[in-house]
């Protein structure tokens, strides 16, 4: 019997199955790691959405799950959603510019709201074709430099959100320390004049 909760336990086995969330019959990828090994590669496999199954060897232990499978470099939309934001892509550049990586399987129009703490930055529509897009905005200047962005997409009935939020805080104030020296002649017990 395996003791899955002992870490010093090596010898248990996990099987893992990959099949397609559109055909849960078609098998991608399957396979077993041993022991502590918890990391399956899955770079052969293209994105799109999966269901993952894994079992503890010799046991009824077993979990299922829906993932998402997403390379960076992909040019379209791993899930059929009208808006999709990877967990990976967006960054801040040092000049304080916010790229943010949207996917779409569809033609879509998104609504975005940039805000900062103190407003309304910037807030309009993109129009975005099928596969993934970068949305490109400038970090307000001033002391506070914080960027909330909100984007909506509707399709068929159905609301689509993301958001992200960027901080580039490169304030403007500086501390200057020097040292100074004042010196006179007034001595104890007298008084300037």
């Amino acid at each position: 019997m395996v003791n899955s909760s002992d870490p010093n336990d090596k010898d248990f086995v996990i099987n893992y199955t990959l099949t397609s969330k559109e055909e849960p019959t078609k098998i991608i990828k399957d396979g077993s790691i041993k022991g502590n090994q918890f990391i399956v590669d899955f770079h052969d496999v293209k994105s799109g959405t999966y269901i993952i199954k894994a079992e503890l060897e010799g046991t009824f232990q077993s979990i299922e799950e829906e993932i998402i499978l997403y390379h960076k470099n992909d040019k379209t939309c791993p899930v059929k959603s009208a808006l999709w934001k990877p967990s990976e892509g967006s960054y801040i550049e040092d000049n304080g510019m916010v790229h943010v990586k949207l996917g779409t399987a569809y033609h879509s129009h998104v609504y975005y709201l940039a805000t900062s703490r103190t407003g309304v930055v910037s807030h309009g529509w993109v129009d975005y074709t099928p596969g993934m897009n970068e949305f490109a905005i400038k970090v307000p200047e001033g002391d506070d430099q914080y960027i909330s962005l909100s984007f909506q997409s509707y399709y068929e009935g159905k609301l689509y959100t993301e958001t992200a939020y960027f901080n580039h805080s490169q304030s403007s104030k500086r501390l200057y320390v020097g040292v100074e020296s004042f010196r006179n002649k007034i001595v104890p017990g007298t008084k300037e004049t």
